[in-house]
């Protein structure tokens, strides 16, 4: 061996301790990272999914009747009114009462 081969791994045998402890730390810190990285993709898949769903329920709430409003009678809805309106028209040009309870 060489003069500097042996002065290499002298220098590799005092300083052991601290090497390995200096590549387990590194080891450890590469270890620490792709876990962090892995966490930070999961989290985002799960977010992306949340607002996902979200924005599906609020479309599905926004496609539901409103029924809170007060603008529409029951017979509107049903047609009921127009049935009398025609009914009152057509009474109207004949002339005659329509028929009620008291009436007949």
């Amino acid at each position: 061996m060489s003069q500097a081969k042996v002065d290499k791994y002298k220098d590799y045998k005092k300083n052991k301790k601290k090497i390995l402890a200096k590549e387990k730390r590194k080891k450890t810190a590469a270890t620490l990272i792709v876990r962090l990285v892995g966490i930070l993709v999961v989290a985002g898949v799960l977010v992306g999914v949340g607002l996902w769903g979200i924005g599906k329920y609020r479309t599905y709430l926004d496609s539901r009747p409103d029924y809170s409003s007060t603008n529409y009678l029951i017979g509107d809805i049903c047609g009921l009114t127009l049935e009398d309106e025609t009914t009152q028209a057509a009474e109207q040009e004949t002339g005659t009462e329509p028929e009620t309870e008291e009436n007949s």
